[in-house]
């Protein structure tokens, strides 16, 4: 068995005195005996200028020299002297990957078992025989990170890719995403949390633009009947009544009820803040007298007030308007039992079930329970939470507090610990001391000096006169101002952080063409499409069929056919929506073209 190798090497004299002139040698080795005796040495040239050693020109094939598996190849090295050790090459494995190739060996990849690049065997459908080369058309950057993981043990996350096409690809060759070094583990979960505030903000609602009959027959569960055509008039009519009033931004008519519904939301809470005003209530005084023998033996006048009758009216036609808005909503909803658990609706309900409750129980109590009655009635403040369904920036807000939960309660716990500990502090420090004056009587009074304290809020109602307790009361303000103020840079954060994503995803387009997924990509009947792209088809007319549609080229001269950019859209767009026959004419241009429009719609020429 002879091997041919090539060296390249520089001249050396009798004095070991390197020389400026390159000689590319071709060594001949015999490998049928141990000792690899070397059978001769001869120049590139010299051995492609014999005509008549077509023996060993076999062995040196162009342009790569193919070495069976089951040799051995010996490498040289040039540091003065010629060296030759022993290289296997039966482990050697050659992977493309996007077109990029990467070499290693078997043993390599065998150190993380159970894994796709693990049980490489020439069997598989990605092996190409004539190229010896495993190809697979993955990301080739995200690959050269994972082949080192193989040669090192250690997972590093590269920046300059997404997190979850890292998890795709990790996932694709079987392995584990949690396997991340630690230098790398901040910088690879950022994904997540952009992800999952992206899910919230999802689920937010935020869209300003109406919603198209697709997304609004998928919301309903009539996707079959749309795409069939077979939709009753009741499904036709009820998404458009429920965008009225639950979408909006789905069109003019929903904007106009919209502002409608705004407006008696604030003249609901000016008439219940207005009607409380004495110059807007009406005095009522009633008198009870003891009467004996026709003369009062006692008399008890009790003055009162009422609000004025005008504002019953106003809150009547508030809660008529009211009253349809819900009915409304909630018969057209898509989904009644998720409407019925909303808490914006189930407050709407509460507010307009109590002024009925109200206006019913009024004369059932006498003028003294009045006040009693309309205590209730404050409920209907909350109807301004309904004006969250027309701010995205009080979505976000309710979002943040939401996010915020955790340190929200955590502030708490402390205010609450810090209340505790200087109410104590402060209830005996006032004691130690002779004060005639002191207003600390017990521990609970000072829970309220103290949360006032904390709060740096400080009404004066109370105040420590000894030194011992204005020591006490300056260290509870300074704890106050450093324990309320921890936690606020996270919820400002939070609140930017949602706010951020919420605009980005607001300049968004909200349609993006259809990409064709694998299994819809069907393949190329006829005459090939790739040596047309090539220009082997000579320029005379001919049809490509293409599924059930065909391409007519016609005759103008050029040998490279492609198809020009502004006929992009309506060739690919005819190729993978229109299920009739159709004829197109494409004007020949650069190949390149038509390969790029293939690649930019996921259509695979073949």
């Amino acid at each position: 068995t002879i091997i041919i190798i090539m060296t390249t090497e520089k001249k050396v004299t009798s004095n070991n005195e390197k020389i400026n002139e390159t000689v590319n040698n071709l060594y001949f080795f015999n490998l049928d005996n141990d000792n690899c005796e070397i059978v001769s040495r001869k120049k590139k040239e010299d051995f492609y200028n014999e005509k008549s050693n077509d023996n060993k020109k076999n062995y040196l094939m162009s342009p790569k020299l193919s070495i069976p598996t089951n040799e051995l190849l010996l490498k040289a090295e040039e540091n003065g002297k010629r060296k030759f050790s022993w290289m296997d090459t039966e482990n050697r494995v050659i992977l493309n990957v996007g077109g990029i190739r990467h070499e290693t060996f078997m043993h390599v990849l065998k150190k993380i078992p159970a894994t796709r690049l693990s049980r490489l065997t020439p069997n598989l459908a990605n092996y190409d025989p004539v190229l010896n080369e495993y190809f697979y058309d993955r990301h080739p950057g995200v690959f050269a990170m994972i082949l080192n993981y193989y040669r090192t043990g250690k997972l590093h996350y590269p920046t300059n890719v997404c997190g979850p096409l890292f998890e795709e690809e990790l996932e694709f060759w079987g392995l584990d995403a949690n396997q991340v070094e630690p230098c790398c583990w901040m910088t690879y979960t950022q994904h997540r949390d952009t992800q999952d505030t992206l899910a919230v903000i999802e689920s937010l609602d935020l869209d300003t633009e109406p919603p198209s009959h697709e997304e609004i027959a998928k919301k309903f569960g009539w996707e079959e009947d749309f795409y069939s055509g077979t939709m009753s008039s009741w499904q036709m009519l009820k998404p458009k009544l429920w965008s009225l009033f639950d979408e909006p931004w789905s069109s003019r008519s929903a904007r106009i009820l919209s502002i409608i519904s705004i407006f008696f939301v604030i003249v609901s809470i000016v008439s219940f803040c207005l009607k409380t005003h004495p110059y807007m209530r009406v005095p009522e005084i009633s008198f009870n007298a003891t009467i004996y023998d026709n003369e009062p033996l006692h008399v008890i006048k009790n003055s009162t007030s009422r609000a004025h009758p005008y504002f019953f009216y106003v809150e009547l036609i508030c809660n008529i308007w009211f009253t349809f808005e819900l009915l409304s909503r909630f018969i057209f909803s898509p989904n009644m039992k998720k409407f019925c658990k909303d808490p914006i609706n189930i407050i709407d309900f509460i507010a307009t079930v109590s002024f009925y409750i109200d206006w019913g129980l009024e004369e059932l109590f006498s003028d003294t329970n009045r006040d009693t009655v309309e205590f209730f009635s404050i409920i209907r403040i909350l109807r301004l939470f309904k004006l969250t369904q027309h701010s995205s920036g009080l979505k976000i807000l309710i979002q943040t507090f939401k996010a915020s939960a955790q340190e929200l309660l955590l502030l708490v716990f402390f205010v609450l610990l810090g209340i505790v500990i200087f109410a104590a502090l402060v209830y005996y420090a006032e004691r130690v001391q002779q004060n005639p004056g002191n207003q600390f009587d017990s521990i609970p009074v000072g829970l309220w000096w103290a949360i006032i304290t904390m709060c740096t809020i400080g009404f004066g109602d109370m105040v420590p006169k000894t030194y011992l307790g204005m020591i006490v009361g300056s260290v509870c303000a300074l704890m106050g101002v450093l324990t309320i103020a921890l936690p606020v840079p996270v919820i400002v954060s939070n609140f930017a952080m949602f706010y951020s994503h919420a605009q980005a995803r607001s300049k968004l387009p909200k349609k993006r063409r259809r990409i064709l997924q694998p299994h819809e990509v069907k393949p190329i009947v006829g005459r090939s499409t790739t040596a047309a792209l090539l220009g082997t088809i000579a320029s005379s007319n001919s049809t490509h069929f293409v599924t059930e549609r065909n391409i007519n080229i016609p005759e103008n001269g050029d040998t490279h056919p492609g198809i020009e950019r502004r006929y992009y859209d309506s060739l690919i767009e005819n190729f993978a929506r229109n299920m009739n026959h159709f004829t197109l004419s494409i004007s020949r241009r650069p190949q390149d073209d038509l390969i790029q429009a293939g690649v930019a719609y996921g259509i695979r020429w073949g």
